[in-house]
């Protein structure tokens, strides 16, 4: 499942997790979870390639997806410098 929020601020953070049952913890490092930060047009990613974080469902039901993520982030933005952003305190609460 993906799963897209976004702030007022232009950066949005997009993460996929299995559909499993029950409450679980998914590191970013192994596929299929991975997540991106989106930042205008510009995409930083944490996946096993490079990056790291957690992501950590709480609850898990046929008709809600609840928990909470970390990242960090890596990329390059404008100007090809590269980038790290840490991303803490992330919550999810979603209808299915």
């Amino acid at each position: 499942m993906a799963i897209f929020g976004a702030g007022d601020d232009g950066i949005a953070v997009t993460f996929a997790v299995p559909l499993e049952p029950g409450t679980a913890v998914h590191t970013v490092e192994f596929a299929p979870p991975a997540a991106a930060l989106v930042v205008g047009d510009d995409v930083l990613t944490a996946s096993a390639g490079h990056g790291e974080g957690a992501i950590v469902v709480n609850l898990r039901t046929a008709s809600r997806l609840a928990g909470s993520f970390s990242l960090i982030a890596t990329g390059r933005l404008p100007g090809g410098l590269a980038t790290l952003v840490r991303v803490t305190g992330g919550r999810f609460d979603v209808l299915l």
